[in-house]
């Protein structure tokens, strides 16, 4: 069997008190095949293995019972005509447009939250608003089971648990009346989830989407008995109220097939008109009780908040602090790296000033070459001058003697002597200008304009007077 047997979609309601093992049935009925949505409330410490709950079902509970004066944790039954308020109007739409978002495409989903057992009439009529077959799978377990793991977890007393026992039970069997309906207890499907499915299906008259054998190995897989913290083993004598004894007692009668649901309905309207002569004196007692857990959660809630300021002063502290701390280590860095970047320039400028050092030294010995060259040209320009000189003399000795030692033949050789006095003369101031013009040609000179700067640097610089030019 691949769908349900109905041409319309199911829709299936678990409902049980909180720990009587809703969260095992809702993941068993998940994996034969029926839609849950997605945004799941996570899992806690309390059912590590999840509690298969709808996030958004839960808010809209929770919503719901807060606007009529409610709790989770009630022990009283649901306020008169409730479902004609204007809280329920809005918690109507909002649970329509959950379903049609989330769940609205699927042919078979499952609804879980403890708190349906007193929103049941709620939900019902949204499903069916939106065309879905609703039907009823009741999860049971012994009642010090449950008041005893409430009592651990949450250090409530445990005798107004057994009265929110008996409160959420006898809601949603009222809310379930005219639909179809079946009760399990947890040890049955802890002990044989098999048959125990077999006969919700039967009852509900529905096939699982998904067969046993392909779900069986992820069921017994889940389905792990070491999870269960609290089991009763005394089964008399042991302070269940009489009312809680009965209740339990017709719930395992109902699960085996034994009981009809109108006993549960009988005990209800018993229970109603006995509840009629303290109701008042409860709803006063927990109005107290809530005002004074209010302004208990204010007291906490404001030392929660100094105690978060003090934790958020201490943070911003060390945030601080750890700052500061990375703030002058990249300082320390910076200020690093500034003394390698002057150490750097130290360095250049040292080797900028040997360089100079060493351009100086060049030009001192460009200037005593230039020097040297400079007397060199000037001793060999008087030595030419002196050699012009004393040939000029000597050429004038060298005639003096020849007119006086040769008087007689000056006139035969004055024609003679000159022209060889003007050969020689000619010779010597050709020499001469060869001489001066070697001379001007040299001061003229590109090596001699090239260093014309670095005699300047030698006066200016090196406060040495240059050679004359």
């Amino acid at each position: 069997m691949s769908k349900p047997v109905d041409t319309k979609p199911r829709a299936l309601l678990i409902l049980g008190m909180h720990r009587s093992g809703t969260s095992a049935v809702t993941r068993v009925v998940n994996l034969l095949g029926a839609k849950i949505g997605d945004q799941l409330v996570t899992p806690g410490h309390d059912n590590p293995s999840g509690f298969w709950e709808n996030a958004t079902a839960v808010e809209i509970n929770e919503q719901l019972l807060s606007d009529l004066g409610r709790t989770w944790y009630d022990m009283r039954e649901m306020p008169d005509g409730w479902m004609k308020t204007a809280a329920a109007a809005k918690s109507l739409d909002l649970a329509i447009e959950f379903i049609r978002r989330d769940l609205g495409d699927s042919a078979f989903c499952a609804l879980k939250d403890p708190r349906i057992c007193l929103t049941a009439p709620l939900w019902i009529k949204a499903f069916e608003t939106l065309k879905f077959e609703v039907s009823c799978l009741f999860v049971t377990r012994d009642p010090r089971e449950v008041v005893e793991s409430l009592h651990r977890r949450n250090d409530w007393p445990r005798s107004p648990l057994y009265l929110m026992w008996v409160q959420y039970l006898l809601e949603a069997e009222a809310a379930a009346r005219g639909h179809h309906r079946v009760m399990v207890s947890y040890d049955q499907v802890l002990d044989d989830w098999r048959a125990c499915m077999e006969r919700v299906a039967k009852a509900l008259h529905l096939a699982w989407p998904v067969k046993f054998d392909d779900a069986a190995t992820a069921i017994d897989a889940f389905l792990d008995r070491g999870q269960r913290h609290h089991r009763a083993v005394d089964e008399t004598g042991d302070g269940m109220p009489v009312l809680v004894r009965s209740l339990h007692d017709l719930s395992l009668k109902i699960a085996e097939g034994k009981a009809e649901w109108n006993a549960i309905s009988e005990l209800r309207s018993n229970f109603r008109r006995a509840a009629e002569l303290y109701a008042e004196r409860v709803d006063a007692v927990l109005t107290e009780r809530w005002d004074v857990e209010a302004r208990l959660q204010t007291a906490e809630s404001r030392l929660a908040e100094r105690d978060s300021m003090e934790q958020v002063f201490q943070r911003a502290t060390q945030e601080s602090r750890e700052a500061l701390e990375l703030r002058l280590i990249q300082l320390g860095e910076h200020v690093t790296d500034i003394e390698k970047q002057v150490q750097s320039e130290n360095a250049e400028v040292r080797d900028a000033r040997q360089d100079i050092g060493e351009l100086g030294g060049r030009i001192l010995r460009h200037q005593e070459v230039l020097q040297t060259v400079e007397a060199r040209l000037q001793r060999q320009y008087a030595l030419l001058s002196t050699v012009l000189l004393r040939l000029e003399q000597v050429a004038e000795d060298r005639l003096a003697d020849r007119i006086s030692g040769l008087a007689g033949k000056v006139d035969a050789i004055t024609g003679k002597i000159d022209a060889i006095r003007g050969a020689e003369m000619l010779a010597l101031r050709q020499d001469l200008e060869s001489n001066k013009a070697r001379l001007a040609g040299l001061l003229r000179s590109t090596s001699w304009r090239l260093t014309r700067p670095l005699r300047w640097i030698s006066v200016h610089l090196l406060r040495r007077p240059p050679a004359n030019e």
